[in-house]
């Protein structure tokens, strides 16, 4: 009789062990100084449902029925600044997955105060055809005022100007043909980045060989 009772334990036990339910992932958000902060954070399947929690301090976001396959999780919103992304966050079935992640959201509210005159920042990378920065570039703005600046090593440079104005100039690297800049600056207050790909002088014609 005792034999008889263990073995229908055994046969009980797995099935018992699947329906116990428990929690897929546990998303903890902590500050680079360890300590726990409140943020947004939501979850995304690989068919599209999105989960969304608030973590808050001494209250992790949990998310309890999701499937097997890996998952996509964010803290911030979308265009919110120092947005964490991690992709393809894995899970096991009948076990709880913990996910800690260093978010540096106040970073951003240490940002600079806004200039009392509105202003147009502009990055110009310079580079080659094949998509080298070219570091000896060198950039002569013509309006609206006139300036001469030279790129960092990675073909880099950086000004601005006050908003409602239109930049203009010339890029010239040796080697390269001139190219003519125009960025507009005209719609408020902005950051741009420019990509400008300068192409190589043209090589004169071989004279041909005498006899």
């Amino acid at each position: 009789m005792n034999s008889t009772f263990v073995l229908l334990v055994l046969a009980v036990a797995p099935a018992l062990a699947a329906d116990t339910p428990y929690c897929s992932l546990t998303v903890r958000v902590i500050g680079p100084r360890g300590r726990q902060m409140y943020a947004p954070v939501s979850v995304r399947e690989g068919n599209g449902r999105v989960l969304e929690q608030e973590h808050r301090p001494g209250r992790p976001a949990k998310f309890c029925d999701l499937g097997i396959l890996p998952v996509t999780v964010e803290v911030g919103g979308d265009k919110v600044c120092n947005q964490v992304v991690v992709r393809n966050a894995r899970l096991d079935w009948g076990e709880p997955v913990l996910l800690t992640i260093t978010d540096n959201y106040g970073a951003c509210l240490n940002s600079h105060p806004a200039p009392p005159i509105p202003q147009c920042w502009v990055l110009l990378r310079v580079k080659d055809e094949d998509g080298r920065w070219l570091s000896d570039a060198r950039v002569n703005l013509a309006t609206p005022r006139i300036r001469d600046l030279k790129a960092d090593g990675f073909g880099r440079v950086f000004f601005a100007e006050k908003s409602g104005t239109e930049i203009t100039g010339q890029v010239t690297a040796p080697g390269y043909r001139t190219s003519s800049i125009r960025i507009d600056c005209t719609t408020g207050p902005t950051e741009q980045e420019v990509e400008l790909a300068v192409q190589p002088e043209a090589k004169p014609p071989r004279s041909p060989a005498r006899k």
